[in-house]
């Protein structure tokens, strides 16, 4: 997540602003991944930093370049978008781990879990879908900057430069199978109840969380997964309309048949 100024009144960007190509994760596709910031890791699995915003027309048709071949994603519509990943069922509910170590001093432990257990629940909390999540633990065993270890971690480190936070993916196809969430220690005022001053912990996580799931932005300044938060603000903490809509996309229906 990049930081834009952060004057009094002023939104934060959660990540980077620049505007970016998207590429289907799968190849060629209609669902959207950031090619800017692809890091193909030694098992051969991918990871991406960070899901820019496209900043196109509705209905534009963009061409991506790699190398000497070229991808069609097909039309891209502004509003809630799609990483070109999700998680399957067979992944629910999908364990987390909360690593508590370099809190700020103003954040206790359990009030830092309560909140990042919020930010989950959440997104859980939507009746029809089938996302569920279970917290494994939390303490220092494992770390959001290990990614690579097939644990779901969110902590407090060094976010990406210019970014308040971001969300490490890893996945095979459009199949994901791990997400690291890193809040930025000395990017932002950090609190799990802020004044007009602090920016919220349980609200940029689930925005990060959203990524992780396999949400993009969106222009909706009112939805948790808009790409900048505002300072003392809490109503990203809940998922809206648009955020629900993007979500079902790919987790319509319950977990287990009836």
């Amino acid at each position: 997540m990049a930081t834009a100024g952060a004057e009094e009144g002023s939104w934060i960007s959660l990540e980077r602003l620049e505007p970016r190509l998207l590429l289907s994760g799968a190849g060629v596709g209609s669902h959207p991944f950031d090619l800017s910031g692809v890091i193909e890791l030694d098992n051969g699995h991918i990871a991406s930093l960070g899901m820019p915003a496209v900043q196109v027309a509705t209905n534009a048709d963009v061409t991506v370049e790699l190398g000497e071949e070229q991808f069609d994603p097909g039309p891209i519509t502004l509003g809630w978008t799609l990483t070109g990943w999700s998680w399957p069922k067979s992944s629910m509910p999908i364990s987390y781990y909360i690593n508590t170590e370099d809190l700020p001093g103003s954040i206790s432990e359990n009030n830092f879990v309560s909140a990042v257990d919020n930010a989950f629940q959440v997104w859980e909390d939507m009746p029809s879908t089938f996302v569920e999540f279970t917290r494994s633990g939390f303490g220092s065993q494992f770390s959001p900057i290990d990614s690579g270890d097939d644990v779901v971690t969110i902590g407090f480190g060094e976010a990406d430069p210019g970014a308040i936070a971001h969300a490490l993916t890893r996945f095979s196809g459009s199949t994901a199978i791990e997400f690291d969430v890193v809040l930025g220690i000395d990017r932002a005022s950090w609190s799990t109840s802020p004044d007009e001053s602090q920016v919220d912990v349980w609200a940029t996580a689930a925005h990060e969380i959203g990524h992780g799931i396999g949400l993009d932005h969106t222009d909706d300044t009112n939805a948790t997964m808009y790409e900048a938060i505002f300072p003392g603000s809490t109503h990203q903490r809940y998922p809206n309309s648009d955020d629900i809509a993007g979500i079902e996309q790919l987790y319509l229906g319950p977990l287990q048949p009836n």
